[in-house]
């Protein structure tokens, strides 16, 4: 490390304080069962964003407790991750003070960056020697350095991933869908003979501010929207795919006999409002019940 420029040393040091704990939410996160998330990954608006050969946006809107957290976890570790020259970054909102504004996320997002990509520092140069450590708080210059450092040429392809832009705070997420929609109208004139793509991700929950701030800008929404709360039956079969799975590893590290885990089965298949959040804490409950009862 000792050999890497002081001023690199110095920003990523800053950019990481200010934004030191975007992995370990991630990770807060279970893993995505196989065969779920295909609501979104084996969507046409989601293969179309995916495989397009320039810039994109995609927002993909869904109810509570339809799992977009657990996909953004899979997305970054593992859907996006199709090849060594692609750089995924991400940040997740949380409605608290560390998490729910813009200037942490650009920071998360640059940090992993300029781990990655050293040589893309160059962006960040000028506006690091303007602003010193003031720099974490500046979301306009973040936001620049972010883009002119994600449509670099020798920076490949790039993908930043933002969660639950509904937990921003307001007036920041205004200012966010603001940047995010001039990146969309933008990349529609950019020419496509640039070697790498940058690609930006957002989910949320279907709030109306949202859709009308989006829309504000965008007048072709449907084009860069996902509607996820159009796909509830699919997230519901899913889920059901993922109680058997729940219900099988409580008979294995309960105890349970045949009859008792059918009869669990059954019960929690036939809630009417099933959600991930529900599931999790269901099945937490029942270890809870079963410890103190035996």
């Amino acid at each position: 490390m000792s050999s890497l420029p002081e001023d690199y040393r110095k920003c990523l040091r800053a950019l990481k304080e200010k934004a030191s704990t975007y992995e370990e939410f991630k990770n807060r996160n279970p893993d995505r069962e196989e065969g779920t998330c295909q609501w979104v990954l084996s969507h046409t608006q989601y293969r179309e964003w995916h495989d397009k050969e320039h810039h994109g946006l995609l927002w993909i809107s869904a109810d509570p407790g339809c799992g977009k957290s657990v996909l953004v976890r899979s997305l970054v570790d593992h859907e996006l991750q199709t090849t060594d020259q692609h750089t995924v970054c991400y940040f997740s909102f949380k409605d608290n003070d560390e998490q729910n504004n813009v200037a942490t996320a650009l920071c998360a997002l640059l940090h992993q960056l300029f781990s990655k990509q050293r040589r893309l520092f160059q962006h960040a140069i000028r506006a690091w020697d303007t602003n010193g450590e003031k720099l974490v708080q500046e979301r306009g210059e973040l936001w620049r350095i972010l883009m002119a450092a994600g449509t670099d040429d020798e920076a490949q392809d790039v993908t930043y991933v933002l969660d639950a832009l509904d937990e921003c705070q307001p007036s920041d997420r205004q200012w966010l869908i603001n940047m995010l929609s001039k990146f969309h109208q933008d990349s529609l004139s950019l020419p496509s003979s640039r070697r790498g793509r940058l690609k930006i991700l957002v989910t949320s929950r279907p709030y109306d501010d949202i859709r009308v701030d989006f829309q504000k800008q965008i007048k072709d929404l449907p084009t860069i929207r996902l509607r996820g709360e159009e796909e509830n039956e699919r997230v519901h079969e899913e889920i059901d795919m993922v109680i058997r799975i729940r219900v099988g590893e409580l008979k294995s590290d309960l105890g349970l006999d045949s009859d008792t885990a059918a009869q669990l089965q059954t019960t929690l298949l036939e809630m009417e409002h099933r959600t991930y959040l529900w599931l999790y804490l269901a099945i937490e409950g029942i270890k809870d019940t079963y410890r103190r009862s035996h």
